[in-house]
């Protein structure tokens, strides 16, 4: 079985000593440099925020003209961080992560293994979680998404670039030298959507999750040890880690048919939004055997529809076409009992 390993080599000019509270609160350094500001902005203007539901608002013409949905709900081993109405970040989970300070207004959220990064509506990366050890490079710029995970940050320019920090020992680190729509990262790899919708991958391959398929594609999410991405017809890839029998997982790689247009991806479960806003959810957790093994109940959604939605370790949550958000699976520290008055 793949161990979690929960070590966060932060960056000394891009992280504090953060808190995740059960009511918002969550602090850190701010990296970028410039200041954006939303809608659809000309000569260099940066991307406008999602409103409900729906997708990222176009960039100056002379950067990036298109992006995914812009994620506002992520998960960790023991924690969680969704986006609520106003831009207000709002953290439930593990107590050690709990706490409180003044924060400033989000665009986006993501990360893993409890760690994160969120982009502000000035268009600053914001890393927070475990608490940091010094090191790296920090990106400078304008960002419209940031995600992190173990020892690395990745940010993703209004532009399209990519800078990561600081360098690690699984080349999480170096990404190729693209144009990228959306990326994706977990502990030992990372995903891309490039400008021409096909996907680049780089870092750890044990298990071929950082080779992807050929093909265009919207979205890419990174499990542990395995990949998926929706293709630009619907259907759902997955590759790496459970994707054939007798490979030590949980067939989290193995999706079901039909037609997709959102993924997230965790440990060792997937889950996706189809085309009629109901879940589905396939790997560790169809069953509830959590006394004796990772099947939590992760993958068993329950009913109704959903805007978005993110996969843990052992547990998944979502946010309800109401604007209220629900979890399932474990709740051991909390992590799938968000705020009862969160609002989208």
């Amino acid at each position: 079985m793949l161990s979690k390993t929960a070590i966060l080599i932060g960056v000394a000019c891009l992280f504090a000593n953060a808190a995740c509270g059960s009511d918002t609160n969550v602090s850190g350094n701010q990296v970028g440099g410039s200041t954006g500001t939303s809608g659809s902005g000309t000569n260099g203007g940066t991307a406008g925020a999602a409103g409900l539901g729906g997708e990222a608002g176009a960039s100056s013409a002379d950067c990036f003209t298109e992006r995914p949905q812009a994620s506002r709900i992520a998960l960790g081993v023991t924690t969680g961080c969704a986006i609520a109405a106003g831009n207000a970040l709002r953290c439930w989970g593990m107590p050690s992560l709990t706490g409180s300070s003044p924060l400033p207004p989000y665009l986006e959220v993501g990360g893993f293994n409890d760690e994160y990064a969120g982009v502000t509506t000035d268009h600053k990366v914001i890393g927070f979680g475990a608490p940091p050890s010094p090191g790296g490079l920090a990106p400078v710029g304008s960002f419209d998404q940031g995600v992190m995970s173990g020892e690395t940050l990745c940010a993703l320019s209004t532009c399209g670039d990519v800078q990561c920090s600081p360098a690690d020992s699984f080349g999480v680190s170096t990404p190729p030298a693209f144009k990228f729509r959306q990326i994706a990262i977990s502990e030992r790899h990372a995903c891309g959507i490039k400008d021409d919708q096909t996907i680049a991958c780089w870092g750890d391959n044990t298990y071929g999750q950082a080779v992807g398929p050929s093909g265009t594609f919207t979205m890419v999410a990174c499990g542990n040890a395995h990949t998926c991405a929706i293709s630009t017809t619907g259907s759902m890839a997955c590759w790496g880690n459970g994707s054939v029998a007798g490979d030590g997982g949980y067939g989290q790689a193995t999706p079901p048919s039909g037609s997709f247009k959102y993924v997230a991806a965790g440990f060792f479960h997937t889950c996706g939004i189809l085309d009629d806003d109901t879940v589905q959810c396939w790997g560790a957790g169809t069953v509830d055997t959590c006394a004796t093994d990772n099947n939590c109940g992760q993958s068993m959604p329950p009913t109704g529809t959903f805007l978005q939605i993110a996969a843990g370790f052992t547990n998944s949550c979502g946010v309800k076409t109401d604007g209220t958000l629900t979890c399932w699976g474990s709740n051991t520290g909390g992590r799938s009992t968000p705020p009862a008055d969160f609002m989208w």
